[in-house]
């Protein structure tokens, strides 16, 4: 969600800031910091007035905005393993629908040490949400939802419940 907000605040500042004037030079040079650092600062000053309208009352945090059904997608539960491993360097990341409460008990401690983020898919309404994050609360987890396709499509599963870690 702080991605999609500092992406949509970048995306404003870019719009509202003016094109860049190409500098041609024969032979000599220019500075180009007095060309760009006007620049640099109209793009910070949109981007701080972009942040300002997104701001709500709940302490300056960006609206989140929550839309059900949260669709599966290609996701399905099932059995299979309970990690399934990734190349080096990629973010481990835990994936769970309605049902899938008493995994969440028995990984908690390894979804715990590994840092990983969850993500809820399936999800018929807001109250099938909250059971979910109920119980990842309960283990000290976080979750949120995510539609089953993108969450298939970027981390290359089929199923769930299931851990997606770094290779070690």
């Amino acid at each position: 969600m702080r991605a999609a907000w500092v992406g949509a605040c970048l995306a404003a500042a870019m719009a509202a800031a003016q094109p860049l004037v190409v500098v041609h030079s024969e032979g000599g040079t220019v500075p180009a910091s007095r060309h760009v650092d006007g620049r640099v600062r109209g793009l910070e000053a949109a981007a701080r007035s972009a942040a300002a309208r997104a701001r709500v009352p709940n302490g300056g945090a960006p609206e989140r905005r929550e839309f059900y059904p949260v669709p599966a997608g290609p996701l399905r539960a099932g059995d299979g393993p309970d990690v399934v491993e990734r190349p080096a360097g990629t973010a481990a990341v835990f994936v769970v629908g309605p049902g899938d409460e008493e995994w969440l008990r028995r990984m908690a401690p390894r979804l715990r040490s590994s840092g990983a983020a969850g993500v809820a898919v399936g999800l018929r309404d807001r109250g099938a949400f909250e059971a979910l994050r109920v119980a990842a609360a309960a283990e000290g987890l976080a979750i949120a939802p995510v539609d089953g396709a993108a969450v298939a499509a970027a981390l290359g599963v089929s199923r769930r419940p299931v851990l997606v870690e770094p290779a070690r």
